[in-house]
């Protein structure tokens, strides 16, 4: 006889594992009937939204090709907007960091108390998140340095965004005048962006399914 009790269960051998596949799978079919959704952020759009999150709106980032800023504008504290041309701008190759804005899921409590409870159930929501961020860069050190990242985005339409980007939130790229390499280049970052969303997206689906997000 073999003894099994010291054998590490396939995450098939547990017992929740179809529940969770059959959630995964409700989650994903209400997500794709969204029209206008990216599709290389719909499954991180997915996995969000089975972690606890309420996403609100997504973009998978794209790749905007080479152009120079000719003006910026600002608006004062009197709402008034203000436009200044930019003399001798350098030529940029650009894109779009990819993003999703999302809401912590809660109801109105009346009672301090029970206010108090919400709240803790949100900074446990976003803490079990950044643990799963943390834990999916241990498993793949070997990434580029774009990283997805958490970052307070308060609107009317979101608390947080999830995005893909490096610690500045760049968005292009010089050093040339030579329009071909500057496309180039802007082209490997979104793609770069394009492959951080794909492994994590199939993280959160293999760390779901395995664990239900427990350790």
């Amino acid at each position: 006889m073999i003894e099994t009790k010291n054998l590490k269960k396939t995450p098939e051998s547990n017992a929740d594992h179809p529940k969770r596949i059959e959630l995964w799978e409700e989650v994903k079919k209400d997500i794709e009937e969204i029209e206008d959704l990216d599709w290389k952020i719909k499954e991180l759009v997915i996995g969000l939204n089975v972690v606890g999150l309420d996403t609100r709106f997504s973009c998978e980032g794209h790749d905007k090709g080479v152009s120079r800023i000719t003006a910026t504008g600002y608006m004062d504290k009197f709402e008034k907007w203000h436009v200044q041309e930019v003399e001798n701008s350098a030529w940029m190759g650009r894109w779009s960091n990819p993003y999703v804005g999302f809401v912590l899921r809660s109801h109105f409590c009346v009672s301090k108390k029970g206010q108090k409870k919400q709240d803790r159930k949100k900074q446990a929501t976003l803490a079990r998140l950044q643990s799963l961020i943390n834990e999916f860069y241990q498993e793949h050190s070997t990434l580029p340095e774009t990283r997805v990242r958490v970052k307070k985005h308060s609107s009317r339409y979101s608390d947080y965004m999830i995005t893909v980007s490096d610690t500045d939130g760049t968005e292009c790229i010089g050093g040339t005048e030579d329009h071909g390499e500057l496309a180039r280049k802007a082209t490997e970052q979104i793609e770069a962006r394009h492959e951080v969303i794909l492994a994590f997206s199939q993280f959160l689906k293999k760390k779901y399914v395995e664990t239900g997000f427990h350790t």
